[in-house]
């Protein structure tokens, strides 16, 4: 299988980590970390000093050395933000140019995207049974009960809002309602 885009969070903004993609050949998109050098490059760019698209090299210590375009985009509803290091957000790429320019417009709202994924994660921890138990089967086995709750009542509020032409705001069933039945079940169950 191959990636055409891997997208990824600021904590991986290193040098070790983009020289690794750069070898692998590995297109990414990630959010640059708000290093001294980095402000700069974007205190340059809303001088008119520095295009919007750019090569940057960054130094981590004496041997590490990397160098990826640098794109500073200006970041949604933030147009009357005073302070200029708000107003845009610097993303380091390996992009062709030619394909930055044909996808500019679209790559913040691809990055924008994953955070699907995020919020997906946060929605299995909701259904994550607590344990101690250094046992990696048994925590393996819970994740995957609370992956499986989490899709089932992902889609039954997907079914419901589709059933009665519904936009989903927020849930029709609440987390907490799926979690009662659960429990009920569970203690009726050695009840009798």
């Amino acid at each position: 299988m191959r990636v055409s885009l891997l997208l990824l969070d600021r904590e991986f903004f290193s040098c070790k980590v983009i020289n690794v993609l750069r070898r692998l050949r590995q297109i990414f998109l990630m959010p640059a970390r708000m290093t001294s050098r980095i402000k700069d490059a974007m205190m340059e760019h809303v001088q008119g000093k520095r295009p919007m698209i750019s090569r940057y090299v960054m130094r981590e210590g004496q041997e590490d050395e990397s160098s990826f375009t640098l794109i500073i985009f200006p970041k949604a509803g933030c147009e009357n933000e005073e302070d200029p290091l708000k107003r845009y957000i610097p993303f380091a790429t390996n992009m062709p140019i030619v394909k930055i320019l044909w996808n500019i417009h679209k790559l913040p709202k691809d990055y924008r995207s994953r955070w699907g994924i995020e919020s997906g994660y946060v929605g299995v921890e909701q259904f994550r049974a607590r344990t101690t138990s250094r046992n990696h089967s048994l925590r393996l086995l819970y994740f995957y009960y609370a992956l499986i709750l989490y899709n089932a009542w992902l889609l039954a509020n997907l079914t419901l809002a589709k059933r009665f032409s519904k936009f989903l705001e927020e849930p029709i069933i609440r987390v907490a309602i799926i979690k009662a039945a659960i429990r009920s079940i569970i203690v009726d169950s050695f009840r009798g």
